[in-house]
């Protein structure tokens, strides 16, 4: 059964000058993206310097504080912190254990973790009996791998264990690669009229703990298709004592296994499926999960991959993405376009082959997108003028963009459309916009769309904007003082600034008695609408908010701000959002944007004219 699923003229020796710092720039950028490297763990990044501390997170069944895997697995979901430099950054252990704290500066931290309840800590052992930590230092953004921490359960001396395994090559022996299986009942049945069950952990692991003297016949029971291959006499008869510790009544089973095939391809035209002669992309990592361990596989020369040997069970697959690639111009990303969920979920029976679990992905940057500054507010009752920017965020030959404007009002563009974009540019649209008549008070809002059309491709986007009724009391804008219009290369700071203006009173946001002065906080937002790591505001740590009071007395209010990027992501937007609390309930009461952008340094090469 299958299942298919423009540079300034400048004087010869600004014009050398600027090369030179351009050159050198973008060859701390090549050193970068040189280390970079595909790491599969769950991090955190304080994006301060080029060291990392990583570790495994393990199951220490025999104390002893080594890792033995197997049968000692990684432990999932637990959490490490680190201390050091004032900064305190906590990692998730993923699904194999592993953890890793990335960008770290050079001096000394401190790594340690929480505890769960019911578990020991054997790895590393404080000799004061306190809890085990690391102290590592970093030297000349040097990294620490193995910084491990080893637990075990908390339980009384002895008992019966044993291990429920996948014998998959059906030889009747536990071979190295073979995974345990959970969620098997194990049974337990004593002539001294002890009868217990357990279910084997994610591992295959079982334990009878607090028995007491007798003999214990201990059995499996076995699920629906599966055989058992050991051991040969189908279950275990032994005698125990207290505080005995009986170990290995191991168990393997053995059933048809199942596969699972698919394809790695080069979507080059990004709709999503394999057209004819879009290629197989070799040497790309495919994970399979199930209830164990997950698995890898490397897709070969023409893109094919396949897990063969897997036991029935509920699979997702899913495929590694490598890190950007600088190509001497500009970052190169794959962005994958198929499937649409990003992983196949598979509910593999035995013995069946599963095939189509594909994976497409092409490597033309971002998806073209536009933005719109938010909050865009009317100073009276007739209109207001606004923008619309439009990004060609890929390296495809000149796009002409055209758009259409839907809301509450009527809009008259006052930009010549279609707009031409080079790759990796972006236009500015100039519209403006009629007063709502449903607007009939102050501080109303209502939204409107631009809906722009790729002409090449007759394909759209679309993005979204506020507008807001005529007078509020206060209201905000960005003020940009840098002549990039917008845009950052990497290495370089722009700096803005955010005027806010108080009318005094009677005007749209009604104050409460007692108001104080109002409170600010400036952030750095990715597209994601998630704060981002990667910007430094102000000189301030990368991710850390300005924050502020304005007094509440009519004027103007100035506040610059200093954009810089700490690290060289792909091509594309980060926004600064302004937000003013008035009233001092602690939400924002406006609220307003700035579009910086990372450009690729290429841009601002220096150009030599002739006189």
């Amino acid at each position: 059964m299958n299942k298919q699923i423009y540079v300034p003229s400048r004087s010869t020796y600004d014009r050398l000058l600027y090369l030179l710092v351009t050159c050198l720039v973008a060859t701390v950028m090549l050193l970068v993206m040189a280390a970079l490297t595909a790491v599969s763990h769950t991090s955190a990044t304080l994006a301060q310097g080029g060291g990392f501390i990583c570790g495994m997170k393990f199951n220490d069944l025999n104390g002893n504080g080594i890792p033995e895997i197997p049968p000692e697995y990684g432990l999932q979901n637990w959490v490490i912190q680190l201390q050091g430099g004032g900064t305190v950054l906590t990692a998730t252990t993923s699904a194999n254990g592993n953890y890793c704290f990335d960008g770290l500066a050079d001096g000394q931290y401190t790594v340690s973790e929480e505890n769960q309840s019911g578990w020991q800590q054997t790895f590393p052992i404080d000799p004061t009996g306190g809890p085990g930590v690391h102290h590592i230092t970093i030297n000349n953004g040097q990294g620490h791998h193995d910084v491990n921490f080893g637990n075990r359960l908390e339980r009384d001396d002895g008992g019966i264990h044993g291990v429920k395994f996948y014998d998959e090559n059906n030889n009747g022996v536990w071979d190295s690669t073979e995974p345990g299986l959970g969620g098997w009942v194990i049974g337990l049945v004593g002539d001294n009229g002890t009868v217990l069950t357990t279910t084997t952990n994610q591992s295959g692991h079982y334990w009878f703990m607090g028995i007491t003297t007798g003999t214990y016949t201990i059995t499996e029971q076995l699920q629906p298709g599966w055989m058992q291959t050991y051991p040969p006499s189908g279950s275990w008869v032994v005698s125990y004592v207290p505080p005995q510790a009986i170990q290995h009544l191991d168990f393997g089973n053995y059933i048809q296994p199942g596969e699972i095939h698919g394809l790695k391809f080069h979507d080059q035209n990004g709709n999503g499926v394999q057209d004819a002669g879009e290629p197989g992309l070799p040497n790309w990592t495919i994970m399979v999960q199930g209830s164990g361990l997950p698995i890898a596989a490397t897709t070969n020369i023409t893109g094919e991959y396949w897990f063969m040997g897997l036991p029935p069970d509920d699979y997702m697959v899913s495929e590694v993405q490598p890190p950007p690639v600088w190509n001497g111009q500009f970052m190169l990303q794959w962005v994958q376009t198929a499937p649409v969920s990003g992983t196949h979920s598979i509910e593999l029976d035995p013995g069946e082959v599963v095939t189509g679990a594909d994976f497409g992905n092409w490597q033309n940057g971002k998806n073209d997108f536009c933005m719109i500054p938010w909050d865009n507010h009317f100073l009276n009752t007739t209109s207001l003028m606004t923008e619309i920017y439009i990004f060609n965020a890929s390296n495809d030959p000149q796009k002409a963009y055209t758009l259409q404007l839907v809301g509450p009002t009527t809009f008259t563009v006052t930009t010549p459309l279609p707009i031409t974009l080079n790759p990796y540019q972006y236009g500015v649209v100039q519209i403006e916009v009629a007063y709502p008549s449903v607007f009939n008070a102050p501080y109303q809002s209502a939204q409107f769309q631009a809906i722009v059309t790729n002409q090449a491709s007759n394909t759209t986007f679309t993005c979204h904007a506020a507008l807001w009724s005529y007078s509020p009391q206060w209201w905000t804008f960005p003020n940009v003082n840098s002549g990039l219009a917008g845009g950052i290369p990497f290495g370089f700071t722009q700096n803005i600034s955010f005027t806010v203006q108080n009318n005094g009173p009677g005007g749209g946001l009604h104050l409460p008695a007692g108001s104080g002065d109002a409170t600010y906080k400036i952030w750095a937002m990715t597209r994601g609408m998630t704060d981002t790591a990667a910007v430094s505001l102000n000189g301030l740590p990368p991710g850390a908010a300005i924050t502020g009071t304005i007094s509440n007395t009519a004027g103007l209010t100035d506040i610059p701000v200093s954009i810089r990027y700490t690290e060289f992501i792909l091509l594309g937007p980060t926004d600064i959002i302004f937000e003013l609390d008035v009233t001092g309930d602690g939400q924002a009461d406006m609220v307003t944007s700035y579009l910086a952008y990372i450009e690729p340094p290429r841009l601002y090469l220096p150009v030599i004219v002739k006189p």
